[in-house]
């Protein structure tokens, strides 16, 4: 199952066969939807805010369990779940289109109508977070987008919470080779070959969408200067950025989104995180040199741009473009108007701030799962030899899980180390590993 993208590119876009967004149906899958958030739905606050006494209060007026939540307790011997009971419930949100809970630790009362309690299940460890985290991560592939949390109750017992966000490569898979999705109080095992199908193509188009999107933002961003956008007069025309300088550019895209991109790009504590890591990562102006950068920011109909020039450009020639689409892909490109070519230095100077500041961007506006990086460029790449053709792109991936902010996200050495050597390849270099 689809639902509609969160917002369709214009049809009557300047440049639409470099700007379209290559899909034919304006769908994709259920795992890119945005994700309501299942704790504040269900719990009345946020996770980060979550506590026994709101999951106890949930629990009270709560009425047979439901599609985004289950219960797992055992009252008379407190035992916590078995393994298998524990894949099978987080197997199945993560298959599913909404995610869901499971609340460990709960039970209902004999009397029905009494709702919901929460004595709590003794841990097979101290910390039952810690168990629970052990066991998704070793016994599901590929391992979904989860978050645990506990709280100690009397006589040794602990009640937790799992969350569970939906995948963006399904189908999820037991150790067992087990397929499940969660159904109206109950999670079920998937069976059928035509559902297996479904769940198997719904994970391969994610997956084909975020390799998409990542060579769209690096195009998208290598192109921004034909629209003369933010150009502070006088500092660079697209006359003089062609002629054979040295362009690259770089994309990245994420295979799901935990909040629609085109509503955080409207806000503006986004566009000043935006220019806070545009400065920091491209231009860290020196403590000794009272010039700051020229530095521009401003929305338009289908990105948000970003323009980064140097205050001094007889000393430094390089200049920055950056676009943050609606769709969720970020692109980051770079002029370099002086007599270098691309080449070796680039690699710290130039790519990996580059690259880290688009995954940075990309977690700031909802990234999630899988992040696609897409390398292009223009012109000269070194002296006598330029940018192969477009189809030779260097593309690679990284993983997002446990990035919960841009803070946490950090370039792979292994990563940036083949993308140089792919870089001295295109230049003419004859490189072995």
């Amino acid at each position: 199952m689809t639902t509609p993208i969160y917002s369709p590119w214009p049809t009557d876009m300047w440049m639409a066969g470099v700007l379209n967004d290559g899909r034919s149906d304006g769908e994709v899958p259920a795992s890119l939807a945005r994700m309501t958030d299942l704790i504040r739905t269900l719990f009345g606050t946020s996770w980060a805010e979550l506590s026994l006494a709101a999951v106890e209060a949930f629990l009270a007026s709560a009425e047979d369990e439901g599609l985004t939540w289950e219960v797992k307790g055992d009252r008379s011997s407190a035992r916590w779940p078995r393994v298998a009971q524990i894949e099978k419930a987080v197997c199945g949100f993560a298959n599913s289109r909404a995610g869901g809970v499971l609340i460990i630790g709960a039970e209902r009362a004999e009397d029905l109508r009494a709702g919901w309690s929460a004595p709590g299940l003794r841990p097979p460890e101290d910390e039952a977070a810690l168990a629970l985290d052990r066991v998704i991560r070793t016994g599901l592939r590929p391992v979904p987008p989860f978050r645990t949390r506990s709280w100690a109750v009397e006589e040794e017992r602990s009640v937790a919470v799992v969350w569970v966000e939906p995948t963006d490569r399904p189908p999820v898979i037991t150790r067992d080779g087990r397929v499940f999705e969660r159904t109206t109080g109950a999670t079920v095992p998937v069976t059928d070959p035509t559902a297996l199908a479904r769940l198997f193509d719904a994970g391969r188009h994610s997956v084909d969408l975020a390799r998409t999107g990542a060579t769209q933002a690096a195009v998208r961003a290598l192109a921004l200067p034909r629209l003369e956008v933010l150009s502070p007069p006088g500092l660079l025309s697209w006359e003089e950025a062609e002629g054979g300088r040295p362009w690259i550019g770089l994309g990245v895209a994420a295979t799901a989104h935990r909040l629609s991109p085109g509503e955080a790009l409207q806000k503006q504590s986004v566009a000043e995180e935006t220019e806070r890591l545009s400065r920091e990562f491209l231009r860290p102006t020196p403590a000794n040199y009272p010039v700051p950068d020229h530095f521009s920011i401003g929305p338009r109909a289908d990105v948000v741009a970003v323009r980064v020039d140097p205050a001094n450009p007889s000393d430094d020639r390089r200049h920055y473009f950056v676009c943050l689409g609606w769709d969720g892909g970020v692109g980051v490109a770079c002029l370099d108007l002086g007599d270098g070519r691309v080449g070796r230095h680039w690699v710290e100077e130039v790519l990996r701030p580059m690259w880290t500041l688009a995954g940075r961007l990309a977690l700031l506006i909802g990234g999630a799962g899988q992040l696609h990086v897409s390398l292009h460029g223009l012109g000269p790449i070194s002296w006598g030899q330029d940018w192969p053709d477009a189809e030779r792109a260097r593309e690679t991936v990284m993983t997002l899980e446990g990035a919960e902010s841009a803070e946490d996200l950090e370039v792979p050495q292994d990563l940036l180390d083949t993308m140089e050597l792919d870089l001295r390849r295109y230049g003419g270099e004859q490189l072995w590993t």
